[in-house]
């Protein structure tokens, strides 16, 4: 995928409000024919970050560049990139034809050529038949795919997506993620996809960008920031995990011990290089996975404590249990997978819960 120009780059960018700094001294680069996603906590200025790019606002200070060109105050017209919104933003008082074609009359295309290349978005969004339909008549998911059409009708260079799945229903969201990733295959264009639903961008994106307080957290493969967080914040925020506050007690050759309460629990912990260069003693923050925890009456895992069942969740193909260690009240919460042979605990029943030490991560703590 990589080639020697990024489809955009972002050197040094910074937004500022007033007194407010919503995005802050962020560069970045995003590759050509990329599906990239910038994922965060709502106010964490991931829209801001997509807004510069599309050029609706410009950057207090800092560049960008779309395929080698600066464009950090060149008007969105000027940027070839298709838009689209949380809201949709089709036109009510348009057909879905017309709405197609709107950029492309904008633009001024040829006009014998627009019906043709409405056509082919129609067919593109697998909607072939519905040129003349009211946009009123459609449904959530068709919408979506019109505004998806729309965007990519005059053949942008980067298609921007903003928020574009969160008003519609999980079934619905679970098929047009399919959807806008078939169409990606297809066109080829780079994307840049904004989204603070974690599933969205693991199931969708090649690479994501978390962005922290208008910073980049954590830039990397979906698989490599689920496996490898470089922070207790994207360890929190991508998946589900667990965070204990403890004190390394014992510390050798990347293996450490990690004690948790007072009396504390003695947690087994291999070190990867995000824990960066702890000392014995220092105050550490331990994460483990739900999914990684076992629970059941006998265990043989690296770590292993007594429990208590505090709650219970059947999801279906899943079960939540939410347990009280018995030594130090902390609370874990765990995800086991639904098979036949699950056995299934009740509240108020004593376990034993573990994992092994690679299970684990473990990051300097910090103050907030």
């Amino acid at each position: 995928m990589r080639t020697d120009t990024p489809a955009i780059r972002i050197d040094g960018v910074t937004k500022t409000f007033g007194d407010v700094t919503a995005v802050d001294d962020v560069s970045l680069e995003i590759e050509q024919r990329e599906f990239l996603t910038i994922l965060g906590p709502s106010g964490a200025g991931k829209t801001s970050l997509l807004h510069m790019i599309a050029g609706f606002t410009e950057p207090t200070s800092g560049e960008l560049y779309i395929d080698g060109e600066a464009v950090t105050t060149a008007p969105p017209y000027e940027r070839n990139i298709g838009m689209v919104f949380q809201s949709m933003a089709l036109f009510p008082h348009m057909t879905v034809g017309e709405n197609v074609a709107f950029p492309l009359k904008m633009r001024r295309h040829d006009p014998s050529r627009i019906d043709e290349r409405v056509q082919e978005m129609l067919e593109l969004i697998r909607l072939p038949e519905i040129a003349d339909r009211s946009v009123d008549e459609l449904s959530g998911g068709q919408r979506q795919r019109v505004a998806i059409a729309r965007g990519l009708a005059f053949e942008p260079s980067i298609l921007l997506l903003d928020e574009p799945l969160s008003s519609l229903d999980k079934k619905l969201r679970e098929e047009m993620r399919q959807e806008l990733l078939r169409i990606h295959r297809e066109t080829d264009v780079t994307t840049v996809h904004v989204t603070h639903n974690q599933e969205e961008a693991l199931a969708m994106a090649d690479r994501i960008a978390v962005i922290e307080r208008g910073t980049i957290a954590q830039h990397a493969p979906a698989h490599e920031l689920y496996d490898h967080p470089n922070s207790a914040f994207v360890a929190d925020f991508i998946g589900n995990t667990n965070l204990l506050t403890g004190r390394v007690d014992r510390l050798a050759d990347r293996q450490c011990t990690v004690e948790v309460g007072n009396p504390g629990l003695e947690i087994a912990c291999r070190l990867d290089d995000h824990a960066g260069e702890l000392e014995s003693d220092a105050t550490v923050q331990v994460g483990i996975r739900y999914e990684r925890i076992n629970v059941g009456e006998t265990l043989s895992t690296d770590n292993a404590f007594e429990a208590t069942i505090a709650s219970v969740g059947f999801n279906g193909d899943t079960i939540t249990y939410d347990v009280s260690l018995e030594r130090t009240g902390d609370r874990l919460s765990i995800t086991e997978l639904n098979t036949t042979n699950t056995r299934l605990f009740e509240r108020g029943d004593a376990v034993w819960v573990g994992w092994n030490a690679e299970d684990t991560f473990v990051y300097p703590a910090r103050g907030d």
